[in-house]
């Protein structure tokens, strides 16, 4: 998609998070923060304002030139949590 909608200025990037605490989520990480929190190295679970400002990056004039990336925001966790 990155390639073909370049050619009308359009810039595809994802975004893929890990463990993000929301309402939503709260049911599958409830009772195992201090887990996730032992494997994360930024010893935290995210929180909305962790994806949000990098959403807000990709969608600045700062990231003109990133074009058909994910963007994986993990805390660098580890692939069992």
């Amino acid at each position: 998609m990155s390639k073909e909608l370049y050619s009308n200025n359009i810039r595809v990037n994802g975004v893929a998070p890990a463990v993000v605490k929301t309402k939503f989520s709260s049911k599958f990480w409830k009772g195992r923060e201090e887990l996730a929190k032992k494997r994360l190295k930024v010893n935290r679970i995210a929180e909305v304002k962790d994806v949000s400002g990098v959403i807000a990056f990709l969608a600045s004039k700062d990231a003109a030139y990133i074009n058909g990336e994910v963007i994986m925001i993990t805390g660098s966790c580890s692939p069992r949590l």
